[in-house]
């Protein structure tokens, strides 16, 4: 049997977070995509962008921001610090969280065997 036992820290899910962010094809476009979302939303409410500008601008912003500091924050609101543990043996894996364990069965795992190269016998 194999285990390993690892947990992570806060500061890493951000870290993860802004390379995920930073990526070329990374979470920037998702939050672009929000952008231009929201501005539709807000024009549709009947802001109009050319005889409001002022207004579409500032009502825009606001909720742009606010979309994306929710997207920013999220990860840090649902990470738990817990200990998390993975066992493997020729029955399976296992793996804890905290206290929601998942169990694979031989079954299913045998048929990850040999998936894209890697052997797991």
């Amino acid at each position: 049997m194999y285990t390993l036992t690892y947990s992570s820290t806060r500061s890493e899910v951000w870290r993860w977070y802004w390379r995920a962010w930073a990526a070329p094809t990374g979470l920037w476009r998702l939050h672009f995509a929000a952008a231009l979302a929201i501005a539709l939303l807000v024009w549709l409410s009947g802001v109009s962008p050319i005889d409001e500008s002022r207004r579409f601008f500032i009502a825009s912003t606001i909720w742009i921001a606010a979309a994306f500091l929710a997207m920013v924050l999220w990860p840090q609101l649902r990470f738990k610090p817990a200990q998390r543990t993975l066992m493997l043996d020729s029955d399976g894996w296992e793996t804890e969280s905290g206290r929601s364990p998942v169990v694979v069965p031989g079954k299913t795992f045998a048929a990850w065997k040999t998936h894209r190269g890697w052997s797991f016998s």
